[in-house]
């Protein structure tokens, strides 16, 4: 069973008409659409073995899914635990950077990919980067997961993508018979933030309809890739509203006084943890000066907040302040040049 998640989109792209053919087996590839929610949300609950809620403290405890609050839900696994949110979700999609596709057999959904046209430094340029590949337990192994990735190859070379990237590969084994590779690997990362004297401007910026920069790149928090995560904070992405709910504490351009270092920078409150924010930063060329982690520091303490939570590329630990703390969670990237 494939169950690769990230973020978890389509309509008005290129090759769609022809990726609604009748696969070997009787398969059958189409865009997904707002009302196959409760399908999309079947396939993708029927990998929870159990259900998590949360006491009044945030401390973890097992629920049943009637219980759960849609909130809950979301925390179990995003917006395709809870039809309502599914719905919403796949509305957000049906967008042109935005691909998302189920197979079908005999007429029922069965599975469900989704991926984002972006354009980021090298490795990987123009690319399409697949998010979520989902297989309804029953119908694993069944050619479901194949059918889609030759579908979003097709879409990918049509759109003159330079590759074909996944943010987490959760099953290494099916997508290197696809020739994807692993190019690099994000690490769980914790910093202190600190008050500094630092010499920088801040302007504060949207989520939406603000756009990502083109050619940028993530330089921390990269669990999906740039154009996915800055969409995944999109607020018709965020789940409902909960005294719980993570909220986005900054959205921010940075700049150094220097002016010639810049990066866009997304704080929001990391859920059940007091004085942590979650750290995400875009940059042109995907990378961080040490004054710029100054500036992100201050930016955090100036919250109110005392640490910074991340993932950061496990190759670039030498542009890392050296009081960070490395944690034990990785996320490959995977990549094929097409």
């Amino acid at each position: 069973m494939l169950t690769q998640s990230i973020g978890r989109h389509t309509g008005g792209l290129p090759g769609v008409r022809a990726m609604s053919e009748t696969h070997p087996g009787d398969c059958v590839v189409r865009p997904a659409r707002p009302d196959d929610a409760a399908a999309v949300s079947l396939v993708h609950r029927s990998d929870v073995i159990a259900w998590k809620g949360w006491d009044a403290h945030g401390q973890p405890t097992w629920s049943h899914y009637e219980k759960l609050t849609a909130f809950e839900r979301w925390m179990n696994g995003g917006p395709w635990m809870d039809e309502a949110l599914c719905r919403r979700h796949l509305a957000h999609m049906q967008g042109p950077s935005r691909v998302a596709l189920v197979a079908e057999r005999e007429g029922t959904v069965c599975a469900e990919a989704e991926a984002y046209f972006g354009d980021e430094p090298p490795p990987f340029g123009k690319h399409l980067n697949l998010a979520v590949l989902y297989t309804r337990r029953d119908y694993a192994g069944r050619g479901l997961g194949s059918a889609l990735m030759w579908s979003l190859m097709e879409m990918a070379r049509a759109r003159s993508c330079e590759s074909l990237s996944l943010s987490s590969a959760s099953a290494p084994g099916f997508y290197s018979r696809f020739g994807l590779a692993c190019w690099q690997r994000w690490r769980a990362l914790t910093v202190r933030a600190n008050l500094r004297n630092s010499l920088y401007e801040r302007d504060s910026s949207e989520l939406a309809p603000a756009p990502l920069p083109a050619g940028w790149g993530m330089a921390l928090g990269r669990i999906g890739s740039a154009a996915q995560m800055w969409d995944r904070l999109d607020p018709g992405e965020r789940p409902p509203r909960d005294a719980r709910s993570p909220g986005i504490l900054m959205v921010a351009d940075l700049a150094l006084r220097s002016g010639r270092e810049r990066a866009r920078v997304v704080l929001e409150d990391k859920p059940f943890v007091a004085g942590v924010v979650t750290a995400y930063v875009w940059t042109p060329d995907g990378r961080l000066s040490p004054r710029m982690w100054a500036a992100l520091g201050d930016c955090a303490a100036r919250l109110g907040r005392s640490q910074m939570h991340t993932w950061a590329d496990d190759m670039r630990r030498a542009d890392v302040p050296a009081h960070a703390r490395w944690g034990e969670e990785v996320r490959e990237v995977w990549g094929l040049r097409l």
